[in-house]
This record gives C-alpha cells, sequence and structure tokens, in this order.
C-alpha cells in the first residue's frame, strides 16, 4: 500500500467508531472519550456504539447470565452531558448516585424519539405558547392537601366509598401500565399531552423520568439498590424544588412524580419499598399546589371556547390530579383503609373526547371544541355525576352520560368503568 493511501486511512476514522449522536447528524465526530468535542460543545448525551443503546442514552448490553422467564436483564451504563456529570456503571454505586437529579438535557435532539410529541410538526399557526396560561382555581385546594387525613380522621360530611376486589384489580392493571407507556418509541401515558412540550424543550422533571423509568425497568440482577436510591433521590429533589417552579415545570414534576409512585409501588424493586404514606402526602401537596394554579380555563366557566394552550394544560392537570385519586384508592384499598368520596372535585369536567385529546393542529382542535359546545350547550358533564345521587339510574342522567361515552378514550373509559362499579350508573 502506497504512503498517500496509508496517509487518508489514518486521517479518516471509521465511520462506525463515530458516536450516536454524529452518526444520526451525519456529522465528523472527534472519538474524543467520554465525550466527543461535538456533544460535549452542544450539552448532548455523548453515547458511543455498544450492543444496543436507548434513546435516552442508557447503554444496554444483555446479561446472559440473568433471566426470569421470558423477561430479559440487562447491565446499564450512563454517558452524561459533560457539564458536570461523570460517565458511570452500576459497578461503582458511588458514581452512580451522582446522577440522579443531574439528567441535564439543554436541546432538544437528543429528546425527539422519547415522546410522542415530538412527532408531530407545528404548522407556524399552530405554535404553542404556554406561558400564560388562563385558568382558574375552583377546587378547595386544601381538601385536596388534607386527603390523606380522611384516613385515620374522617369527618362526619364524608361518604364512604367502597372499591369491590375486582375493581381494584382492574384498577392496578389499568394504572401500572402508565410508566411503562414510557418505554414504547414515542409512548406517553394518557395523563400526559404530547404537546406539553411539542417543539420545546421538554422539561428536566420529565426528561429525566423518561431516563429513570428506562432505568427502573431495564435494572440488571443486584442493582436493586442502586436503582430505587437514585429514583429516590429523583423524588426528594422534585419535592424540595417545585414551589420555584413555572406552571408548566410544576404540572411535569406532578406527573412525573406520580408516574414514580405508580412504577415503584405496582413492579417494586425486590427488598425495596419507595411508596408509602408519606408518598401520598407528597403527591397530595403537588396536586394542591397544581390545584391553587387552576384546574379549568377561564372560558369553560363562560362556556366558550379557551385557547387550545390553556385547555391543553387544564386537561393533563385534570387528568393527572384524576390519576393520582384512583390511585390512593388503591393504595388505601390494599392498606385496608377506608376511602372517601372527593366532594372536593365535584364541579371539574370529566376527561374530554379523544378527538379533542388527539388534535394536532389548532384548527382541527377548534373545529372538535365547537362541536363540544354544541353538544353540551353550556352544561359540560362533571365528574360528580358519575357518582351515586338521586338521579343515578334516571333517563337524563343516562342521555348525558351515554353522549359521553360515546366519545371518550381509554383513560375516560377507565374513570367510567370505576365510578360504574362503585356508585351505579
Amino acid at each position: 500500500m502506497s504512503k498517500a493511501r496509508r496517509k487518508v486511512n489514518r486521517g479518516a476514522p471509521p465511520r462506525k467508531k463515530a458516536c450516536q449522536q454524529c452518526t444520526e447528524a451525519k456529522a465528523r465526530c472527534g472519538l474524543e472519550k467520554p465525550d466527543c468535542f461535538r456533544c460535549k460543545s452542544r450539552g448532548f448525551i455523548c453515547v458511543y456504539s455498544s450492543p444496543s443503546t436507548n434513546v435516552s442514552g442508557t447503554v444496554l448490553t444483555r446479561n446472559a447470565g440473568h433471566q426470569d422467564g421470558n423477561d430479559e436483564h440487562f447491565d446499564l451504563s450512563f454517558s452524561q452531558p459533560a457539564n458536570g456529570v461523570v460517565t458511570t456503571t452500576p459497578s461503582s454505586a458511588s458514581s452512580l448516585l451522582q446522577t440522579s437529579a443531574s439528567f441535564e438535557h439543554t436541546s432538544t435532539e437528543p429528546q425527539k424519539d422519547k415522546s410522542s410529541g415530538s412527532e408531530y410538526e407545528l404548522s407556524v399557526d399552530d405554535k404553542l405558547d404556554f406561558t400564560v396560561p388562563d385558568l382558574r382555581a375552583t377546587t378547595d385546594s386544601l381538601q385536596i392537601r388534607n386527603r390523606w387525613m380522611e384516613s385515620f380522621l374522617p369527618s362526619s360530611s364524608q361518604r364512604p366509598k367502597i372499591l369491590p376486589e375486582y375493581t381494584v384489580q382492574y384498577l392496578s392493571c389499568v394504572l401500572r401500565t402508565y410508566p411503562k407507556c414510557m418505554l414504547r418509541p414515542s409512548g406517553l401515558p394518557p395523563i400526559i399531552h404530547p404537546l406539553q412540550f411539542a417543539g420545546q424543550v421538554m422539561p428536566l422533571p420529565l426528561a429525566n423520568c423518561f431516563s429513570l423509568v428506562r432505568l427502573w425497568y431495564g435494572r440488571a440482577n443486584g442493582s436493586e439498590s442502586i436503582v430505587t436510591t437514585t429514583v429516590k433521590q429523583e423524588m426528594e429533589r422534585l419535592l424540595q424544588e417545585y414551589q420555584s417552579y413555572d406552571q408548566m415545570e410544576l404540572l411535569a414534576a406532578f406527573q412525573a412524580y406520580l408516574i414514580y409512585a405508580l412504577m415503584a409501588y405496582f413492579s417494586p424493586a425486590q427488598g425495596y419499598s419507595l411508596v408509602d404514606h408519606t408518598t401520598l402526602v407528597s403527591l397530595q401537596d403537588l396536586a394542591c399546589r397544581i390545584s391553587l394554579t387552576g384546574l379549568v380555563c377561564t372560558a369553560e366557566l363562560s362556556h366558550s371556547r379557551p385557547k387550545w394552550e390553556s385547555w391543553i394544560v387544564a386537561s393533563a392537570k385534570r387528568r393527572t390530579l384524576y390519576a393520582m385519586y384512583l390511585f390512593h384508592n388503591v393504595f388505601n384499598s390494599v392498606s385496608q383503609l377506608p376511602n372517601y368520596v372527593a366532594d372536593e372535585l365535584h364541579d371539574l369536567p370529566v376527561p374530554a373526547t379523544k378527538a379533542l385529546w388527539e388534535a394536532r393542529t389548532r384548527k382541527d382542535w377548534e373545529r372538535e371544541y365547537d362541536c363540544h359546545l354544541s353538544t353540551w350547550q353550556g352544561d359540560e358533564l362533571c365528574i360528580s355525576e358519575l357518582w351515586h345521587s338521586p338521579d343515578t339510574g334516571s333517563s337524563e342522567r343516562q342521555h348525558r352520560i351515554d353522549q359521553w361515552v360515546q366519545g371518550v378514550d381509554e383513560f375516560g373509559m377507565a374513570l367510567f368503568a370505576v365510578c360504574a362499579h362503585i356508585h351505579g350508573c
């Protein structure tokens, strides 16, 4: 081989050695380790090729020595941005624990495969502005915050609610799938609206949540202590910081904390427990804060069409709140504690139709909302109409419920099924 040929070969590193970010961007990679110059300068997560790599920067390598049934187990390692976070593996507990509360996402580029919101290309007219959603507080926030106390010190005005055994099983089957939705490409649980972060940087609480959900379900045997401690530290960080968050970060924190609680409760790490009564207290503190910033659009109160952005925020808040209450019902039932009707939520709207929730352009959403207004004519169905009352079973009540059920998505149907089991319809 000629000298010129050898010089060319030395100057062109093999393409297969480039990091994942440079490969996807079809950019030249400097091959620096642990983070190449391009990723380091842009704050990207730098991951080099290995047997398989997920989109969050978690490198998964098959561990043939551990199998449980048909489930495959993985060894995990993280490669983080160069801004103060080290590269770690499960063999070093002290290093991995440094990553909790430190998953920095300074660009939307590493996050494009993480959320179903990123697959929608919004037009100029559809660009969303969540800076000042027009919401109003209509619920008793203190009652939401103090709900956990009812299990121990119920007031005389509380109405008992009995969950049949099979209803608890059904709810458990539904709720435990929510964190797992985040493992699928473009997957989201039905409490997170895909357009909450479309075209913008994902809020840090949710960005971390995607990474930690993958870490939790992909943990290798023997790494339970490290993984549970990492998740616990992130949950504690959210509780320490949420009072300083703006409205969208607060919503993301509430959603992420609930996802962690569902994940740890229904798929616990062997020998470790992250969910107890204090977890429910913390969730209800977050829910109280969420309700103080408003759960209903101002326009909804006047039976007119709100801004799309305000409706997205209000709807995601209400869905997350309803899911939290359902989880609390399961937790109390399993713990053999009493449940009570959530009278503080009585005037909140039920979850919107599938067509409204899944609309991906402003024009489509406005058209669907106009149909919604025409259908309900200023008298939208409230959550309390799904509870037992003197009107339960009446032709008028059944007609209103039928109108709603015709268009609901899986979340609305799950909520309806539970209410029908408990209260009748």
